[in-house]
């Protein structure tokens, strides 16, 4: 017999019998001292990747600042499978082991299961796929010793010029992030691992990255209710475990235009846990980012984090001077005990959830057989068939027949040239002397010299990959690639496709035909060259407006093309 016990907003599932229950947590806190519950607060960050001693400097901070958490970002699942044990290792109280999974371990880690973007999710509209996307994730991710998974994304992404958001989300309508977002948090969270829904109070109306600056979120309560916060709320009624803070300044929720989200109160402890109910764990957005790192000094920001409501705070410039802060402003008698108290509770409630005192959460023996299984992949194809979204198509443009005349000229344009969208044109069957690759930092000759061969086509294929780059604060393609565009003439035949960005095509006014695929995966690339030669119908739905080009739910939806296992 199982019984379900409430601890500090999280349920834990142990075994009872008819006289009591024991509390795993209360005497894990009791035996602590004032310096380890600090500690446990930290969740420092890493290179998955061996890079210089980036290694041996975490394992430091874990043993020396007693950490609660890490968070590791790119590298491979070797690198990671590799590292989690040694980091486990140097624990005195097991580590939560996290990454901002979005998409997948793919987005972090490679070798995993490549199965896209939320917003390609958006486009399919399916809540199974967001589910399965979600379980997909969770399974990958237990297999390699992780047990958060930073995600869903519940930004609503309703301004095009976002330079940070952008794919993450699963797009501009509150309602189908909140149902999207629910379902693939209930996805992580039936495979034993804690999802987290970001980033509260919501960062999809913004102009700025959070990265660089402290951005603002326009609107007052009425639409901030209506559009930002809903997914949240949604989110919270569904028994959401986590969520993170967003470094925003948003006035209409009535806090000083110059307060961050993470440092205030009235938003994390008034609205979030009052207003919302929510009772699980909040952490921050990294405390190293300028939109919270410029405002006090980073032991400040961690005492006024943790004042204001946040239980975990991410990535401190510095771990052991945070701590410090904090053992400081406790003895001080700033930060009450209780508060402190609390927010342990809370991180140690949910190592035990996900069974870190029960000798598991481990890296598992067979975690290489675990990954990218035949089941995993399937649902992979099943989220790029149905998101696949021709935007427009003019009559008479589509199929290309890259072996008739006249001859596509293929146009790769990339914001940042890392080897992407390769596969693309064999897929396609275009000559390799009828493509030209473009980037950022193409030099200016290189650059005409394409501009010229656009302008002597007859039929030009733009294959275009601008990605979110955080602490760019910008988004699109460079300035430098303008020519290309000039170049293109009203009489061509031109057809576009977005592995990335959908947004750029307002840098297409001659585009005849437009296809999105929010992601540039080798599937993704074999599907659209498939949608342009005319041997796939696309199904997907824009699930954002863009600009003087598309309005929301632009696309063809007819279910029935599909191939059989993708429907």
């Amino acid at each position: 017999m199982r019984t379900l016990i409430p601890t500090a907003g999280l349920l834990l599932l142990v075994p009872t019998s008819c006289k009591s229950v024991p509390d795993p947590v209360a005497p894990r806190l009791a035996a602590m001292d004032l310096e380890q519950k600090a500690g446990q607060l930290f969740v420092a960050w890493s290179l998955s990747r061996p890079d210089g001693d980036n290694h041996e400097r975490l394992l430091a901070a874990v043993r020396d600042a007693g950490l609660g958490g890490v968070i590791l970002s790119l590298g491979s699942v070797d690198d990671a499978a590799a590292l989690v044990p040694r980091l486990q290792a140097a624990a005195k109280v097991p580590l939560l082991l996290a990454s901002d999974f979005e998409g997948g371990v793919w987005h972090r880690l490679d070798g995993a299961t490549e199965l896209g973007t939320q917003m390609l999710v958006g486009a399919t509209g399916s809540p199974e796929l967001a589910e399965a996307m979600g379980r997909v994730t969770a399974q990958e991710a237990k297999a390699l010793g992780f047990h958060w998974v930073f995600a869903p994304v519940l930004d609503v992404n309703s301004n095009p010029d976002n330079p940070i958001i952008n794919v993450r989300s699963f797009g501009e309508d509150p309602a189908l992030v909140a149902t999207l977002g629910c379902a693939l948090a209930r996805g992580v969270r039936s495979q034993g691992l804690l999802p987290c829904g970001k980033h509260f109070p919501g960062h999809g109306d913004v102009d700025s990255d959070s990265h660089l600056a402290l951005p603002t979120v326009p609107g007052d309560g009425t639409r901030l209710r209506a559009v930002e916060l809903r997914p949240f709320a949604a989110a919270a009624r569904d028994g959401l475990e986590s969520i993170m803070t967003g470094h925003l300044a948003v006035p209409g929720l009535g806090e000083a235009p110059d307060v961050p989200a993470t440092l205030s109160h009235h938003i994390l402890t008034d609205l979030l846990r009052g207003e919302f109910g929510f009772a699980g764990l909040v952490v921050t957005d990294a405390l190293e980012m300028g939109g919270v790192k410029h405002a006090f000094p980073p032991g400040e920001v961690a005492v006024r984090a943790l004042l204001a409501g946040a239980d975990v705070l991410l990535m401190p410039p510095d771990p052991l001077v945070a701590r410090a802060a904090v053992v400081d402003a406790v003895r001080s008698g700033r930060v009450p005990m209780s508060r402190l108290d609390d927010a342990v509770r809370r991180i140690l409630a949910a190592k035990a959830q996900v069974g870190l005192f029960a000798g598991g959460g481990a890296v598992a023996p067979d975690w290489r057989a675990r990954l990218r299984t035949p089941a995993a992949e399937q649902v992979a194809d099943r989220i790029a068939a149905r998101g696949l979204t021709s935007v427009f198509v003019r009559d008479g443009v589509l199929p290309l027949r890259p072996g008739v005349a006249p001859r596509p000229l293929l146009v790769t344009l990339l914001d940042r040239d890392e080897g992407q969208l390769a596969v693309f044109g064999d897929a396609l069957g275009i000559a390799a002397a009828d493509r030209v690759r473009l980037a950022g930092d193409s030099a200016a000759d290189v650059v005409a010299t394409a501009a010229q061969r656009v302008a002597a086509a007859t039929c030009v294929v733009l294959a275009l990959d601008v990605r979110v780059r955080e602490f760019s604060g910008q988004l699109g393609l460079a300035p430098a690639l303008q020519p290309v565009f000039a170049a293109l003439r009203r009489e061509q035949r031109v057809v576009a496709v977005s592995f990335g960005d959908p947004y750029v095509a307002r840098q297409l006014p001659l585009a005849d035909a437009y296809l999105c695929a929010y992601v540039g995966t080798e599937r993704l690339q074999r599907l659209a060259a498939e949608a342009l030669r005319g041997e796939r119908t696309t199904v997907g739905r824009l699930p954002v407006s863009i600009p003087g080009v598309a309005v929301l739910g632009a696309g063809s939806a007819d279910p029935g093309v599909l191939p059989d296992g993708l429907r």
